[in-house]
């Protein structure tokens, strides 16, 4: 394969001829690039010296050091200072490094053609007038370059090229080669081109593993193919690049391929260069040219619940087997018609309410995927959200009846109307068809019934397409101690397994050993306060004045916001667990921010923006409002005793000069 000399190399041939006794120099350091940040030290019109930077580093360039200008002919300090403010300058400077800097002992010019930039061309695009070519287009390093028929261009062997054979090679083959010109309007216009042969092998793969080693000062990362047998070795000068679909190749360094490859990330790899044969690895790739590419990968099913980690800005799922990482980076659409938060995202994982996903991002080493796009649909199929619960209260609108249902993780409320199917079922699965009034009546008998149904439309409160009504036949168990038992009617009302049930005379109660209990006797025991296990069945009974009753517990007043102040960005509070609501700006009567309570009661509550002095806020859950809450001003934190200590002090401070300014104004001459 053939390989291009370098211009390092020839002007360090050159510096040779030129200056023998720098080029002997054992400890000389050689740079070259174009010469920026150009500073002349003067004594008044006498130059002492030119200071420049190279590829970041420091040069000074001394009366004593010998300088060549881009034609060959030695320069003085003064000329050279004279050129070098007068305009871009190119070159290489040779030396020894004290303090720091690059003392120069050798300075040669060449003139400097303005932008360059090295690599392989792409997107090539030819602007033909019929057979005639215009102009050839590509882009290098994500530069956009244009060669005209003006444009110096030498082939890969040192010859001159027009720019119709030029062309042809271009749309041929790929190429690569060393562009330098001029920018105009954002392109560079090409003043001379170099086109050096592409490198040789290629191989493709999967990256699974590497190991970097360190070599003097030169860094290298060996990299294995899992379907190739060939090692590939990258160096410092590789170039490499990031490509993503369709978007354009980035070039990056070898640090930022290192943290790639700590960053666990599975990648395709496309390399290549020269085929070395290593007696120790064998045959192994020393490749000039690396692209590397994330590998997208998919995973659909079903997940409930997961592990949630705000504080890390993580959410790990299970899809099916499959393990999920979930960021606040990931694009998450619920429905294909509302973008979630990871915020948002989080409250349904907390609910386990299930969802069906489809998810697309990258491979992780330990076979997971972390979520670059994220698709929820409320049920695997994605057309209707199926719900069941128990109906916990009814009120008639004009052609409608709003009800309140709960869930098994959250209480909703959902609206009947002329347009929805109702259907009421028994014990035995009979099925009796039900209009608004009859459901109306159902609700009045103060009966809890089970409900299973279709959500019609993303309405919230949400419409039912569906409702079936299944009489809820309740058995529940556990311990009681004490209750309350009344005449006025006859009832023993207690408190079993947190839920209240009323037992009246006709209730059948069964004691110790399943042996029947009268009436008097369970009474004679609750007066007691004795403890006792119980089981009952039947219709549960709901009465707001019985404390130790859920639903009193969930009414909306019970959702209360922590005292909010000014500039907060997150609002906390307490509620009985699992309630949904609603965080209300009375002043726009509009929802800032929606909500589910904790199962240890408390709930946080991120806000888009922060909040402002003399907000109202309101709690407003099951379509009730609560308590409303002012914001404060911005609260201020407790000084300790040495901060009110200082704070005193400074206070009397000022007290005393106040003073002294009144004296000093008021007292007479």
């Amino acid at each position: 394969m053939h390989h291009r000399p370098s211009r390092q190399g020839l002007l360090l041939f050159v510096s040779c001829l030129l200056f023998p006794s720098v080029a002997m120099a054992v400890q000389a350091t050689f740079v070259e690039g174009p010469f920026e940040n150009v500073v002349v030290e003067r004594d008044g019109t006498q130059v002492l010296a030119v200071n420049f930077t190279v590829l970041d580093a420091s040069v000074t360039v001394g009366p004593d050091c010998s300088i060549n200008s881009p034609t060959g002919e030695a320069m003085a300090l003064e000329d050279f200072a004279a050129l070098a403010e007068s305009q871009p300058l190119a070159g290489f400077a040779e030396g020894v490094v004290e303090a720091g800097v690059l003392v120069a002992q050798a300075v040669g010019l060449f003139e400097s053609a303005g932008e360059s930039v090295e690599g392989p061309f792409d997107n090539v695009l030819l602007d033909r007038d019929g057979e005639m070519v215009l102009a050839v287009t590509f882009t290098v390093l994500d530069t956009h370059v244009q060669v005209d028929p003006d444009t110096v261009i030498q082939g890969p062997e040192g010859e001159l090229m027009p720019l119709q054979e030029f062309a042809a090679l271009a749309e041929s083959q790929p190429l690569a080669g060393l562009v330098e010109g001029t920018v105009e309007d954002g392109i560079l216009i090409a003043g001379e081109l170099q086109i050096f042969e592409m490198p040789g092998p290629e191989v493709h793969g999967r990256l699974s593993a590497w190991s970097p080693t360190a070599d003097g000062a030169i860094l290298e990362t060996a990299i294995h193919f899992s379907e190739e047998t060939v090692q590939v070795v990258v160096l410092a000068e590789t170039r490499i690049y990031t490509q993503e679909p369709e978007e354009p190749p980035v070039l990056i360094t070898l640090p930022e391929l290192l943290a790639l490859c700590d960053g666990g990330l599975a990648l395709e790899v496309h390399a290549a260069g020269e085929l070395l044969e290593n007696p120790e690895t064998g045959v192994q790739l020393l490749a000039l040219e690396v692209t590397l590419q994330t590998v997208f990968a998919g995973a659909q099913g079903m997940f409930q619940g997961g592990e949630i980690d705000l504080a890390a800005d993580r959410i790990l799922l299970d899809l099916e087997g499959v393990p999920l990482l979930v960021t606040a980076e990931s694009w998450i659409e619920l429905d294909h018609t509302q973008v979630l938060s990871l915020g948002s995202f989080a409250q349904l994982v907390e609910q386990a309410v299930p969802f069906g996903a489809l998810a697309e991002g990258v491979e992780l080493q330990d076979g997971g995927i972390m979520a670059m796009k994220l698709f929820l649909e409320s049920e695997a199929n994605g057309e209707k959200e199926h719900l069941e619960g128990q109906l916990k209260s009814c009120e008639a609108g004009t052609d409608s009846v709003s009800m309140v249902i709960q869930g098994a993780t959250s209480i909703l409320q959902a609206k009947a109307d002329g347009a929805t199917q109702l259907e009421l079922r028994d014990g035995e699965e009979n099925v009796t068809p039900l209009d608004l009034a009859q459901l109306l009546e159902l609700c009045a008998e103060d009966q809890l019934f089970s409900i299973e149904g279709e959500r019609a439309g993303d309405q919230s409160p949400f419409l039912f397409q569906h409702a079936r009504f299944r009489r809820f036949e309740a058995e529940i168990e556990g311990h009681f101690q004490g209750g309350q038992v009344t005449e006025d009617p006859p009832e023993i009302r207690i408190v079993l397994a947190g839920t209240a049930v009323r037992i009246d005379a006709n209730t059948e109660i069964f004691g110790l050993d399943d042996q029947p209990m009268t009436y008097e006797e369970l009474a004679s025991l609750v007066n007691g306060g004795a403890e006792h296990r119980a089981a009952a069945d039947g219709g549960l009974w709901r009465d707001g004045s019985i404390a130790a009753d859920p639903l009193a517990l969930m009414q909306p007043e019970n959702v209360r916001i922590l005292q909010p102040h000014q500039g907060d960005i997150v609002l906390a509070g307490t509620g009985y667990p699992g309630i949904a609501f609603e965080i209300q700006d009375d002043r726009r009567r509009a929802a800032i921010v929606r909500g589910t309570v904790g199962a240890d009661g408390k709930f946080r509550l991120s806000l888009t923006s922060p909040l402002v002095r003399g907000q109202r806020l309101t709690p407003v859950a099951l379509g009730i409002r609560g308590t409303s809450v002012r914001v404060s001003g911005v609260s201020v934190p407790a000084l300790g005793s040495l901060g009110i200590a200082f704070m005193g002090l400074v206070a009397l401070a000022f007290g005393l000069l106040l003073t002294r300014r009144e004296r000093l104004v008021w007292s007479p001459r």
